[in-house]
């Protein structure tokens, strides 16, 4: 009989950044109305001209995010005679921590929408609509403070490796498998419900049901035709229940967390919300655009 316990802990920083201004982006570019009060204020903004070369960095450039994970998982192994018996388990925990707003100062979309002449096809060009600030679309991202996403996960199993004969060898098995719900420790979640078609706010609650009926049964078989090792017949079957990279916290964007807050909004044509340049006949008024941004409202979640 062996008993072979294993622990480990792996960590991982990263910290990036963006294209930045000497100051925010208001003061350095004179664009009235972008906020200064989240994370990478000094951040170029992201000019898209249709056409062109985009001018800043692309999105989820500028980050700050930490991440571990800590496993323990435990193998009991039993021969006896014919049988070489293995149980265990395996426990996981995931941690992550992490600033990521894909726009922080804001992303200026530009068309020949502004510059061109009404009722006029073929007129107008996106490098003058830039020029005269006649922006078609404007989205940001702020993020005020981290997004602290935590997973826990847990797998029991036990199999039989059972020599049959000389030339055949069954193993059957069962696995059992716990996936948590994730959470964020400050309630930041957000998830889309199909039934609404909106996006719910389960703040400190799980966002889904623990699902307990997991059990992967699984069989491998192995058959040795000659009887000298020269040419082996397998086969096998299993049920796995693994999860998938958008509900793993190292994906960043789990299924079932935020992991970040946001305004976004669609500037339409003849809305003042287009003259955000410099030398426009309105300011902009975009963080207004969505209630996201007034005091005290939550988050837009991203799910």
């Amino acid at each position: 009989m062996l008993n072979e316990l294993r622990i480990g802990d792996t960590r991982r920083s990263v910290t990036r950044r963006a294209t930045s201004l000497p100051t925010t982006a208001s003061d350095a570019l004179g664009i009235p109305g972008i906020p200064t009060s989240a994370q990478f204020p000094n951040t170029l903004p992201t000019f898209l001209v249709s056409g062109y070369q985009q001018l800043g960095s692309p999105p989820n450039t500028a980050s700050d995010f930490h991440t571990d994970v800590t496993e323990v998982a435990d193998t009991l192994t039993w021969v006896k005679s014919r049988h070489t018996i293995k149980a265990g388990w395996d426990w996981r925990w995931e941690r992550l921590d992490v600033v990521q707003p894909p726009s922080p100062t804001g992303s200026f979309a530009f068309n020949a929408i502004g510059s061109d002449l009404p009722d006029v096809s073929g007129t107008g060009t996106p490098l003058a609509s830039l020029l005269l600030g006649q922006v078609q679309a404007f989205s940001i991202d702020l993020q005020q403070s981290q997004i602290r996403e935590r997973a826990h996960f847990q797998e029991y199993f036990v199999q039989d490796d059972w020599r049959v004969s000389r030339r055949l060898t069954v193993t059957p098995g069962l696995r059992y498998t716990l996936n948590f719900p994730s959470t964020e420790i400050n309630g930041q979640t957000a998830v889309f419900d199909l039934s609404s078609r909106a996006l719910t706010y389960p703040g400190n609650e799980p966002v889904r049901p623990l699902k307990k009926d997991n059990v992967g049964p699984r069989i491998g078989v192995a058959y040795d035709v000659t009887g000298k090792g020269q040419t082996v017949l397998r086969a096998g079957y299993g049920m796995y229940f693994a999860r998938t990279p958008n509900q793993t916290i190292g994906a960043m964007k789990s299924a079932n967390i935020a992991p970040r807050s946001g305004v976004a909004c669609s500037i339409q044509p003849d809305s003042p919300l287009r003259r955000l340049l410099p030398g426009t006949r309105a300011a902009a008024t975009g963080p207004a655009a969505s209630p996201a941004a007034e005091p005290g409202a939550r988050p837009a979640g991203t799910g």
